[in-house]
Parts: structure tokens; C-alpha cells; sequence
């Protein structure tokens, strides 16, 4: 009895011990408890404030349109440029607060917050897409500057020549008495033609140039892009055919000049032009659109041929003419005019074959162009659905399960790209 009295006596005195030791225990674990609820707190109060800054920045790059003038395309591209450079600092942000939320996770029981994992992942998201549109939207800004540049300085050159070029268009009259006058009208149209051929590459340049801005563009830059190209195109549309209609008066002019062999003399050189023109023309080009553009040209020139046949048959029938009255069939100027006569048709004929074997050669030509697009833009369609795929896959999983499926998907992926090879 004696005993179990002191048993517990002793026991009601280790029980204040006891607690203590309980009451001592508890606390850190309590307080450690609530330091992590509040550095938890705390982290997701700075991704969000670093997202919605993400978010800003990216209503910005979507809201600005691209411009055509060269000063305000500088200005955008320098803005653009001092964006990214914040972007990248906010983005080093993004990777440490990343960082701690992961190792947060990892070292307490707060794996489980759903709050901390999604704030995470949707900052890790946010932050990679408005680096990638940043980076997408300089490169942009960078293309559309360097066509911007060609495109005015090209203009710029054309409206130039396009000034002086009138002013002869302007000073052409037909004289059909005055044959020295008529020889300097046709040099002079002559020349302007060489100058409209040597401009093509101008007018390929600009259209080009052009063509570049308005896939880039606003609207209503694209209007202004597409007033200036039609404008330009379709000025010296007129002047080539002004000029054509000019050759003809004026050799119509010629035919009606007593010196018929200045006159065969002015044609054989507009012949040699004109086979030069063909023999010069440029190479065929790969591109549908530009393959029809130079079939057009190639037609417009077999219909500029086909009309001077008649003055090319006057002129034959003059020639026959001549011969026939000549008392002395072997004298020099019959030969002389025999050898014109005959370099005459030749060079005729040489023309048609000329033109004929080049419009042959471009419609064949667009038929392969046409099928090659075709198959190369299903191809680059296919090839962009298969990288978006790949960049669309989560990253690699820690789960065997779950790494088995990213292997499968990614099998399928390359068996896909295998057969489109």
C-alpha cells in the first residue's frame, strides 16, 4: 500500500515534467508551421505580381501595329529592343522564383498546395511566351525596316526617273516629212525603251520590298503599300505601250519616206533590238506569279512582233519592187538591198522562233513551279504541325508510367517525320 502511494506520488510529480517537456516540443514545430504559411504567402504574392507584369508586357507586343515609315519603324524597334532587354531581367526573376517555389515544395509538406504548383507553372508558361513574342516581334520590326528602306529608296529612284522620262515621253511628236527628225524620235524611243528594260529590276525590287511590308503590316499601311506598287506597275505599263504604239507610227512614217534604204536601215536595227530584247530576257524564275508575269510579257512581245508585220511586208513588197525596176540586176545597190532584204527575214524569223521557243519554255516551266508549291507548302505545313507538336510536349516526367507515354508520343512523332521524308 505503502508502495503504490509512492508510485504515485512520483508519477504526479513527472507529470508536470512531462508536459513541459511536450509544451517544448510543439512550439517550433508550431511556429516552423507558420513561417511556412507565410513564406508561402509570400511567394505567391511575388509570382503574381510578376505575372500580371508579364501580362502587361504582353498586351503591349500584341497592341502595337507595324508601321512602313522608316522613322517610326526605328522608333518601334528601338522600344522593342529596350523591352526585351526588361523582359530578360524579369525572366531571371521568373527563374528564382521558380526555383523557390520548386524547393519550397520539396523540403515541406506544402507539395500538396495546389496554389504554389499552378502559380508556378502558369509564371514558367507566361513568362517563356512573352520572351518568345518579344523575340518574334523584333525580328519583325528588324524585316520590316530593311524592306522599308528598299521599298522608299526604290520609289524614291523610280519617281526620279519616272519625271525625266515623261519629259521625253511628252516632247515626242510624229513627223512624217522630216526623216532626220523621225530618226532622232525613233533614237530617242529607242533609248527609253533600253532604260524602261534596264528599270526591271527596279520595278522587281519594289514590288518585292512591297509585297514584304504588307505581310507584315496594318491595313492601313497595306492601302498605301498597295496604291504606291499598282501606281508604279502600272505607269510603266503605259509607257512600254506608248512606246510600242510610238515605234509604229513612226515606222509607218518611215514607210512613207522617199530614202527607202535609210529606212530598211532603221528597221534591220529595230529588228536586232528587238532579237536582243529576246535573247536578253531573264532567266525563268522558280515563283508561279512571277512565271506568269513573265508570260504575259513574252505574249505582249509575240503581239508587238505581229504587228509590225505589216510594215515588214510593205517594206518587202518596196525591196521586190525596187529589184524588179533596176536595170542591172548585179549592181552594188541591188546586192546591197538583196543583203538587207534577206538579213531582214531572217532576223524576222529568228524573233517568232525566239518567242515562240520562250513561251513554250515558261508554260512548261509554270507547270513544274505550280506542282513543285504545291508539294512544298504541304510539306512545310506538315513540318510545322510536327514541330509545334514536339514543342507543345510537357517535360520529361518523373514517373516511370508517365515516361513510358512520353517515349510512345515521341516514337509516333519520328516514324511521322521519317515518312515525310
Amino acid at each position: 500500500m505503502i508502495c503504490a502511494e509512492v508510485c504515485i506520488e512520483q508519477i504526479q510529480e513527472a507529470l508536470p515534467l512531462a508536459q513541459n517537456f511536450n509544451d517544448a516540443y510543439a512550439q517550433p514545430r508550431t511556429n516552423e508551421a507558420a513561417g511556412q504559411e507565410e513564406e508561402l504567402v509570400q511567394i505567391i504574392r511575388s509570382i503574381a505580381d510578376l505575372r500580371d507584369w508579364f501580362e502587361e508586357k504582353e498586351k503591349n507586343l500584341n497592341s502595337s501595329l507595324i508601321s512602313t515609315e522608316l522613322d517610326t519603324l526605328y522608333k518601334q524597334l528601338s522600344d522593342v529592343k529596350e523591352l526585351n532587354d526588361e523582359i530578360i531581367d524579369q525572366k531571371g526573376k521568373s527563374r528564382d522564383l521558380i526555383t523557390q517555389g520548386k524547393t519550397m515544395m520539396r523540403k515541406s509538406s506544402l507539395d500538396d498546395d495546389l496554389r504554389l504548383r499552378e502559380a508556378v507553372e502558369d509564371l514558367k508558361n507566361k513568362s517563356d511566351l512573352v520572351w518568345k513574342m518579344g523575340q518574334e516581334k523584333q525580328r519583325t520590326l528588324e524585316q520590316a525596316h530593311r524592306l522599308a528602306k528598299n521599298f522608299w529608296e526604290t520609289k524614291k529612284d523610280m519617281s526620279d526617273w519616272l519625271g525625266e522620262a515623261a519629259k521625253i515621253v511628252a516632247g515626242l511628236e510624229v513627223m512624217s516629212i522630216d526623216v532626220e527628225q523621225i530618226r532622232e524620235q525613233q533614237e530617242r524611243i529607242k533609248g527609253l525603251k533600253q532604260e524602261v528594260q534596264d528599270r526591271k529590276p527596279d520595278v522587281v525590287r519594289l514590288n518585292k520590298a512591297g509585297d514584304g511590308l504588307i505581310k507584315i503590316c496594318g491595313k492601313q499601311e497595306i492601302c498605301q503599300i498597295k496604291q504606291i506598287i499598282n501606281y508604279y506597275n502600272s505607269t510603266i505599263a503605259d509607257i512600254k505601250n506608248y512606246l510600242n504604239d510610238m515605234s509604229l507610227t513612226i515606222d509607218e512614217a518611215l514607210q512613207e519616206s522617199a530614202e527607202f534604204t535609210d529606212k530598211l536601215e532603221e528597221m534591220l536595227d529595230t529588228l536586232i533590238c528587238i532579237r536582243e530584247m529576246g535573247e536578253n530576257d531573264w532567266p525563268i524564275s522558280a515563283h508561279p506569279d512571277q512565271i506568269k508575269d513573265q508570260l504575259a510579257e513574252v505574249r505582249a512581245f509575240i503581239e508587238h512582233v505581229d504587228s509590225r508585220q505589216s510594215a515588214l511586208a510593205s517594206i518587202k513588197s518596196k525591196a521586190d519592187e525596187l529589184i524588179n525596176q533596176a536595170g542591172d540586176k548585179e549592181e552594188i545597190a541591188v546586192q546591197d538591198v538583196k543583203t538587207k532584204l534577206s538579213e531582214f527575214v531572217v532576223l524576222y524569223d529568228n524573233i517568232c522562233q525566239l518567242s515562240t521557243a520562250r513561251s513554250k519554255d515558261l508554260e512548261d516551266t509554270l507547270k513544274v513551279s505550280e506542282k513543285f508549291w504545291e508539294d512544298y507548302n504541304k510539306l512545310c505545313s506538315t513540318v510545322k504541325d510536327l514541330q509545334d507538336q514536339i514543342t507543345s510536349q510537357d517535360p520529361p516526367a518523373l514517373e516511370t508510367a508517365f515516361i513510358r507515354e512520353q517515349q510512345e508520343n515521341l516514337g509516333v512523332t519520328v516514324i511521322i517525320v521519317k515518312l515525310t521524308h
